[in-house]
């Protein structure tokens, strides 16, 4: 890494590469214009008025904050009022508000393959032809007029940009910006400017950047306009400056990976492997900068060679910041598919925040929220005579929980639609511009503008619930070592009096994560899942779909905190199981098995955002014979069918000893579920989570 891009990136751990943004007094008169109108108008205002820093050395031109004095990206959601109004209240800020399901925070992908290949300026045509369809409506031509008042705004704004590289007598930058974004590009250098402008108008993630800008890397070699030293350092300013743009080490999020997040390889239009030499290169450039975004994944394919997997694999364990983590794309693609996704825009679709997954442009498809599928166990077990209807087999056990698990996901549908009705009173301009749909609509994304929309819920505590029904099953149906009435009672008393039991179960259940019978429990729990979300659709489009993962503010902490007892021994108010991992140490039969368990999943019925967790032993890559067994073992995981991977290597006594002496530790980063961060940045409960996962060993 070039010494300047070193410096950078440091002075950005520390420091803000943008200004603080300049207030904008808005002329009073476009209280008067119709709301698209006036909000396109004031963003020209904002855009005009704010400073650009120019740095010596800099290769990539702009900067840019938004203050939230009018509705701007639809990421950060500034000047979205209504959505503020509802957010909070039903978010996992408070969680104790929300013992069922809370709101999580969505991500989004601007349009990158259309801005970079053909510019903002290629809007406009899109636009005159949507006017002219939607003629008679007067809403939608409003809508209109902004959109082509928000084109022109950004058209200014990059030459407002121009002039003050120009000032400075870098010409290169100033030539770059008076032509991209609002062009498409004809160069490398100005199809990643293109895609930094881009991003600082929507700045969340970076979508198929391999794949956006090879065509241009390619050329540009090919005819020696370009040197790969200089391609380096243009991925490093960039990925620096995104970086920056959310926040360095002393913002709320400064330590966090899952805000700008983005993916290499995957499969090509064509049918190819498109893993290729600029994503490498992206791969290279991410776990050498010691900044902890942008996240990246790796798209498995089937036609991925097992070099190519085997020093991903090694630049993951090599990463300084935990930022490289595995999908695959023969999962996703197949749960795609079954939610009727179009092939070509199903191949282009991306991770985002931490691990959910849209279409680069087309999308509102993130996360809506989390949900507890063991409140309606507890309804069931906790409600005195509720457990009598549940007879005598564990079918008619199995048939009475899903009756009530049916009414909590209904609670959960109309939690997601009264949500939607709110946001989607806020006019959103700007991010309606960059996502496909919402021109052809006439409507903005706030009101299901996007060409997909998916409801994806996060289910909390899923391998809570499936080994629960494994232990009903198991001693209660089985073999008859209690009753229903009798299991009822253990837990009301959280287990008190009743420690034997409870180790008998620990030591002889069967649990979820050995490759044993409590995988079939998982299939039927994730059929009756997906058979409810399909009784009603959003409100907003779409459908709904579940995933599982937890999110930044750990919602297996939050809302195990809020969950009674449950059958497969966990104590009241003891965290549930983090994203896709089984009960902590119950995954008795080593890595294999586990491996097995969460790879033979139909991931067509868990097709929302979804993380596996696996924590390695420190040593598990220090060699390449292990190096070698650890990429086999990642093979043919993908190969069974496994959604996601993200390793970490990291000791449990190595943990312990930074939780108590975090002085000595303060670079120490660990995964969570869908990001990483700094372990002795964490709460206790959070690090007691981390510490307590299964340390596996090759």
């Amino acid at each position: 890494m070039k010494e300047r891009i070193c410096k950078l990136a440091d002075f950005a751990l520390h420091d803000d590469l943008n200004p603080q943004a300049t207030a904008v007094d808005y002329d009073p008169a476009y209280r008067e214009l119709p709301e698209p109108v006036r909000i396109a108008r004031s963003l020209r205002d904002y855009l005009i008025n704010q400073t650009t820093i120019v740095r010596e050395g800099d290769l990539l031109g702009g900067s840019l904050r938004f203050d939230g004095s009018i509705p701007t990206d639809i990421y950060h959601r500034a000047g979205h009022t209504h959505f503020d109004s509802f957010w909070g209240a039903h978010s996992d800020y408070l969680p104790e508000n929300n013992p069922l399901c809370f709101l999580d925070w969505n991500h989004f992908c601007t349009d990158y393959p259309f801005i970079v290949r053909h510019g903002i300026g290629a809007y406009l045509p899109k636009i005159r032809q949507a006017r002219n369809r939607h003629a008679g409506d007067l809403e939608k031509q409003d809508f209109y007029t902004g959109l082509e008042i928000t084109c022109e705004a950004i058209h200014q704004w990059a030459g407002a940009i121009a002039d003050a590289y120009a000032k400075k007598g870098l010409d290169a930058i100033a030539a770059n910006c008076r032509k991209v974004p609002y062009s498409g590009a004809d160069t490398f250098y100005e199809a990643v400017q293109s895609v930094f402008l881009a991003f600082l108008l929507m700045p969340d993630a970076l979508g198929r950047l391999d794949q956006v800008l090879y065509p241009f890397y390619k050329r540009d070699i090919a005819t020696g306009i370009l040197d790969k030293e200089t391609a380096y350092e243009l991925i490093g300013e960039l990925f620096v400056k995104v970086f920056s743009q959310t926040g360095g080490s002393l913002s709320r999020r400064g330590d966090r990976s899952g805000d700008n997040t983005l993916v290499v390889g995957g499969y090509t239009q064509e049918g190819t492997n498109g893993y290729n030499e600029l994503s490498h290169m992206i791969l290279e450039v991410v776990a050498e900068l010691p900044t902890c975004r942008p996240q990246v994944s790796f798209r498995w394919t089937a036609e991925t060679p097992f070099t190519t997997l085997r020093e991903v694999v090694r630049l993951a364990k090599g990463c300084k910041c935990k930022n490289i983590v595995f999908t695959n794309d023969e999962s996703r693609l197949k749960s795609f598919d079954k939610m009727g996704i179009s092939h070509r825009d199903a191949v282009d679709y991306t991770m985002i925040g931490c691990n959910e997954w849209t279409f680069m442009g087309k999308g509102n498809t993130g996360s809506e929220g989390f949900f507890n599928p063991n409140k309606a166990l507890e309804t069931l077990l906790y409600t005195t005579g509720h457990h009598a209807d549940a007879g005598n087999s564990y079918e008619r056990f199995y048939r009475v929980y899903g009756d009530y698990l049916e009414k909590d996901v209904c609670r959960m549908m109309d939690l997601d639609d009264e949500y939607y009705q709110v946001a989607a009173r806020d006019m959103n301009v700007l991010s309606s511009l960059f996502i496909a749909g919402c021109i052809e609509k006439g409507l903005p994304i706030t009101r299901g503008g996007a060409k997909y929309n998916v409801s994806n819920w996060s289910v909390i505590g899923l391998s809570n619930l499936v080994d629960s029904l494994s232990v009903i099953r198991q001693f209660v149906y089985e073999e008859k070592r209690f009753t229903l009435a009798e299991l009822s009672q253990m837990l009301a008393a959280n287990w008190a009096g009743h420690e034997s039991v409870r180790q008998h179960i620990l030591r002889h259940g069967t649990f979820w994560g050995n490759d044993n019978g409590a995988d079939a429990i998982m299939g039927d729990v994730l059929h009756t899942l997906d058979r409810f979300t399909q009784q009603r659709f959003p409100k907003k489009g779409g459908v709904y779909r579940f995933g599982c993962y937890t999110g930044y503010q750990a919602a297996n902490i939050s809302m195990g905190r809020m969950t009674r007892a449950t059958p497969d021994g966990r104590f009241d108010g003891d965290p549930l199981a983090p994203a896709l991992a089984p009960g902590v140490g119950k995954d008795s039969s080593g890595i294999t098995a586990f491996l097995k368990s969460a790879g033979t999943i139909d991931y067509s019925l868990l097709a929302g955002a979804t993380a596996v967790n696996l924590r390695l032993e420190k040593s598990m890559a220090d060699s390449e014979e292990k190096m070698e067994k650890l990429t086999h073992l990642f093979d043919v995981y993908f190969r069974m069918g496994g959604i996601q991977l993200q390793p970490d290597y990291l000791s449990a006594a190595e943990l312990i000893h930074a939780q108590q002496h975090p002085e000595d530790y303060r670079n120490l980063r660990v995964r969570v579920t869908g990001w990483s961060g700094q372990f002795t940045n964490f709460d206790r409960a959070m690090q007691d989570d981390i510490i307590t996962r299964t340390e596996h060993h090759v």
